[in-house]
């Protein structure tokens, strides 16, 4: 069984899209959704009530922020194994089945695996729906992924991955100190609580891309800068031998993030998932 963790604010463009690929998934018992209103004031809490069931519970406890709000929803989770899907995106409803049938040989395949993430689809702001390869569960390929990658960029995609959440009992998930990059700060944590990372080929759902997501103007140098922090505090803290190729990609990434956003959204979209 998985609880589906979806934190929403100000999400009436998106939300129906989320909540409906959630729906899609067979048969709803093997899961939970749990969304959180992190103080919308849009119509995101009324279409959010639309979807009320036994299985589907929302907490409106005004605005929270991310983090908080991300911790919330797992306190109040029911199953071991959480699967995070922001609310504008699209959840593969295939690959909650296809993981759950596959859980005991990705386990077994390393004891110490606490984090199950796939490939995404890049859809755009008015993709309401998406199609996805058709595998047989028996034939997914899976690897332990490599983490010395994270320290140079984040190569997890936060859409539909899947966290044992025991790894963290007695702590949150999320800092709640942090205002972006949630993820990327939770992987570097991970591996210093020596837990492994299993790569599963197949997709975990869409990731919606589009402007608000590039913080730009202000929040943007700071949405970069703390990501720069990010990885230069975690490899003096954790693998120090590799910090001078650190701070090489840093400095690559400094002067990327200043390059016009229409060009940098370009790219993003061409490279694979």
């Amino acid at each position: 069984m998985i609880s589906i963790i979806t934190t929403f604010y100000n999400a009436e463009e998106f939300l129906e899209a989320n909540l409906r690929s959630v729906q899609s998934i067979f048969p709803q018992d093997m899961i939970e959704h749990i969304l959180v209103d992190d103080g919308s004031t849009d119509k995101s809490n009324r279409i959010a009530l639309k979807y009320v069931s036994k299985n589907v519970r929302l907490i409106s406890n005004g605005r929270l922020g991310r983090a908080s709000a991300l911790n919330l929803a797992i306190s109040k989770s029911k199953f071991r194994y959480l699967c995070i899907l922001d609310a504008d995106d699209l959840i593969n409803p295939e690959w909650i089945s296809k993981f759950l049938k596959n859980k005991d040989k990705f386990v077994n395949s390393n004891n110490n695996a606490a984090v199950f993430f796939g490939k995404t689809k890049i859809i755009d702001a008015k993709t309401i729906n998406s199609e996805y390869e058709d595998i047989n569960s028996s034939n997914l390929d899976y690897q332990c992924f490599n983490n010395y990658e994270i320290f140079f960029h984040n190569p997890i995609p936060h859409l539909g991955v899947i966290i044992d959440k025991d790894l963290f009992i007695g702590s949150n998930l999320y800092n709640e100190k942090r205002k972006t990059q949630l993820d990327w700060e939770l992987w570097f944590r991970v591996i210093k609580l020596d837990k492994e990372f299993i790569k599963i080929d197949y997709s975990t759902g869409s990731k919606r891309v589009h402007a608000d997501q590039f913080f730009e103007q202000n929040a943007h140098i700071r949405y970069l800068l703390s990501g720069i922090f990010l990885q230069v505090y975690w490899a003096y803290k954790i693998r120090k031998l590799i910090l001078p190729l650190v701070l090489i990609v840093v400095m690559v990434r400094f002067f990327w993030g200043f390059l016009p956003s229409k060009f940098r959204m370009m790219i993003h979209k061409k490279i694979p998932k």
